[in-house]
């Protein structure tokens, strides 16, 4: 007997989508942490821990929402983009720290969470309540500035062109 399939990043995106139009809170908004000290090379990825794979399926369910609805919130698109570049970097991060990958799996999962997050940007989601749009609009700035470096790291290593 085999083990059930899990869902790529694809099927695992839209599932989040799925599962997160169902309830959301205006503070529930990820935050950048893996790809920071995985940009720090090996011994900021020992530091960050492993992730779980549930921490992760919790992590792209949380950054696919609150791309999604900064998309619907009609934010600026380039700080949405930025922020879906930054959410591929940290997801491809967390998910080859968790399956114990190393470069090679993430940058190929680099390029798949990225298409994944601007395929957000044509989703058919209503637009959230003014007060989620509000947060969201004080969370794109800050992912902004915590991901800049990493992202800037990630360009250096290869792992995303721009």
């Amino acid at each position: 007997m085999t083990a059930p399939r899990r869902p790529g990043p694809t099927g695992a995106l839209l599932l989040a989508l799925a599962l997160g139009a169902c309830a959301y809170t205006p503070g529930d908004l990820p935050q950048v942490h893996y790809a920071t000290a995985a940009s720090h090379g090996q011994t900021g990825a020992f530091f960050a821990g492993r992730p779980s794979e549930q921490q992760v399926d919790t992590a792209v369910a949380k950054w696919s929402v609150a791309i999604a609805d900064a998309y619907a919130c009609d934010l600026p698109k380039t700080e949405v983009l930025q922020a879906g570049a930054v959410a591929a970097l940290e997801l491809a991060t967390m998910s080859s720290l968790a399956k114990g990958g190393g470069e090679r799996m993430r940058q190929e999962a680099v390029g798949d969470y990225l298409a994944d997050t601007l395929q957000l940007a044509w989703s058919d989601r209503p637009k959230p309540p003014a007060n989620r749009c509000a947060a969201l609009s004080r969370w794109l700035p800050q992912v902004q500035q915590e991901g800049r470096a990493a992202l800037q790291r990630a360009h250096e290593q290869g792992l995303i062109k721009f």
